[in-house]
């Protein structure tokens, strides 16, 4: 199926852009995996999308409907799952060694926008209160633009809004999270895709190979380039 640019690319680039993953160690990777529930808004100009997401420790399952179709990534160990569960088939790639070191049972896997915004040089300018909740505002201005981050003031902080300036094309695009959940029951089957699914399967090195050659692989986007890829994504990769 051919995807709309603005729905679409407006996704892609908001991960690649914001959503990150890093690692902590120690007691940490042999404490209990921590649950996780969320919703996001994401909106632009011309696009408008709902993403729902769930994590157990490292693993992440997320939904979305782009075009009808309802699309959901899985990560889990060793394997992302990118597919649309509407047509029943999908990708599956061998996830990066990086990517795969960053995993951490009480690290949640999505929702930490505020940590790729620090690394940016992001500094907190302010505090709001945004939907009732005291935030705190972060903010980095470069020449790709302004980008800012709310997040809540208490442990673990959440994200709760998101806005972007896109410098070169005058473009804004906002997230916001809500309906945030913290321990809620989640099967570990949960974060398995559907046997009945028809997954082409790669390695890493074989997927980015393809994607250089002939342009995006697969029936769907990959939207979290950093937990394939880890934090460095390689140039010439479909979530460019």
């Amino acid at each position: 199926m051919r995807w709309g640019r603005s729905i679409c690319g407006f996704g892609v680039v908001l991960a690649a852009t914001l959503v990150a993953a890093s690692a902590n160690a120690g007691d940490e990777d042999r404490a209990a995996p921590e649950t996780w529930y969320a919703r996001s808004l994401a909106r632009s100009e011309s696009a408008l999308n709902v993403t729902y997401f769930w994590s157990k420790g490292p693993k992440m399952r997320s939904e979305t409907v782009i075009l009808g179709h309802r699309i959901v990534t899985i990560v889990n160990g060793e394997t992302y799952y990118a597919y649309d569960a509407s047509a029943g088939h999908g990708i599956a790639i061998g996830r990066a060694a990086e990517a795969i070191a960053a995993d951490a049972p009480k690290r949640r896997p999505f929702g930490q926008e505020v940590e790729t915004l620090l690394r940016q040089g992001a500094e907190k300018v302010g505090e709001e209160t945004v939907r009732g909740r005291t935030c705190d505002l972060y903010r980095v201005t470069d020449s790709a633009g302004r980008r800012q981050v709310w997040t809540t003031q208490d442990e673990p902080r959440v994200t709760i809004k998101i806005e972007i300036f896109n410098r070169p094309t005058g473009g804004r695009q906002y997230i916001d999270y809500d309906e945030w959940l913290r321990g809620l029951p989640i099967a570990d089957s949960f974060f398995e895709p559907s046997a009945a699914l028809r997954l082409e399967r790669f390695t890493l090195e074989e997927y980015l190979l393809r994607s250089a050659r002939e342009g995006p692989v697969g029936p769907v986007p990959i939207l979290y380039a950093d937990l394939l890829h880890g934090r460095s994504k390689p140039s010439g990769s479909a979530a460019d």
